[in-house]
């Protein structure tokens, strides 16, 4: 008697995304489900269903106007957790995956270097943290993102206060700009 292959849910918000996925659960007859998780109820008095859920939910959800699918995507993922369910990149992953400072952090605690880099919640204080930081070129970037947004090179002071200043400064959507080190790709660098 063989085993029932278990069920795989894939929790996500971008079908697009996830379409070579289910080419290939069809291809090889697993039985699936899709849970999009672009709006949603979640009954915390309820039980999940029996099988395996694996996380696509992506930090740039909001540039599809999903803004708030990693957030409701934690939440679903602590409840499938706290019952016991397995869940292919669970909490630790999204954490991850919408913060890069909690990126930066966890690779400079397994000894990888990463480029000198300041969080700055709120656009005023951007120029005097970029003095404070002192290094140029550097660059802006969203803490939470995706698509390159928020990215942009600056070699002095000056070009970045006239762009904090002007209307075609982009807010991050958790409000944090990192200010980071520039590293050219051709080029080492010391941290």
């Amino acid at each position: 008697m063989t085993a029932k292959q278990p069920k795989v849910y894939v929790l996500h918000e971008n079908l697009e995304w996830t379409q070579h996925l289910v080419t290939w659960l069809e291809r090889n007859a697993i039985p699936y489900e899709l849970w999009d998780l672009a709006t949603g109820v979640l009954d915390l008095t309820s039980t999940p269903p029996e099988g395996i859920f694996y996380n696509r939910i992506s930090a740039s959800a909001h540039t599809r106007n999903h803004r708030f699918t990693p957030e409701f995507g934690q939440q679903v993922i602590k409840w499938l957790e706290d019952n016991h369910r397995i869940v292919l990149n669970g909490s630790n992953a999204i954490d991850l995956e919408i913060s890069k400072v909690r990126q930066y952090l966890a690779l400079q605690q397994s000894n990888i270097k990463t480029p000198k880099t300041i969080a700055v919640l709120g656009k005023e204080k951007l120029v005097a943290a970029a003095q404070q930081l002192n290094i140029f070129p550097l660059i802006t970037k969203h803490n939470r993102a995706g698509k390159g947004a928020g990215v942009h090179r600056f070699d002095s002071i000056a070009e970045l206060e006239r762009y904090v200043n002007s209307t075609d400064f982009e807010e991050p959507v958790d409000g944090i700009t990192l200010l980071q080190q520039y590293i050219n790709p051709n080029y080492s660098y010391e941290v």
